[in-house]
């Protein structure tokens, strides 16, 4: 839909922590870049020295629960490989990943953990844990 966001500390490297932040607006509104969001996701990067990365999912109509859930796979999959500045790691020894969002971000963050425990092998660091 569009561009995701990726704020991080200037001293990240290749085993920095991530954690994927999954935007809320009920998946009718909003963006990584709205709300908000900027402010709060550059000064999490900054008070935690994590990697912060936000997706741009598609939004209802275009998207539904199937489409977002594929989407918050498919970014906490590049994350699980990939980092600031081009840095990257193999995904079963890299750093630790989390997820979380706000409002229906975070029923999305918990939709995509609870599938990665039935199918754990959708994550690219299948042999890590969340």
């Amino acid at each position: 839909r569009g561009t995701d966001a990726l704020y991080y500390p200037k001293d990240a490297d290749a085993m920095t922590p991530r954690v994927l932040y999954i935007h809320g607006g009920s998946w009718y509104y909003g963006s990584p870049f709205t709300t908000g969001y900027p402010q709060l996701l550059s000064s999490l990067a900054s008070l935690t020295g994590f990697v912060i990365m936000a997706i741009d999912y598609p939004l209802v109509p275009v998207g539904n629960a199937d489409t977002i859930l594929d989407h918050t796979l498919a970014g906490l999959n590049w994350l699980a490989s990939n980092g600031p500045r081009g840095l990257s790691n193999h995904p079963d020894f890299g750093p630790p990943v989390f997820i979380g969002g706000d409002s229906s971000g975070g029923g999305s963050a918990m939709a995509a953990l609870l599938k990665l425990q039935v199918a754990p092998d959708l994550f690219v660091g299948g042999s890590r844990r969340l």
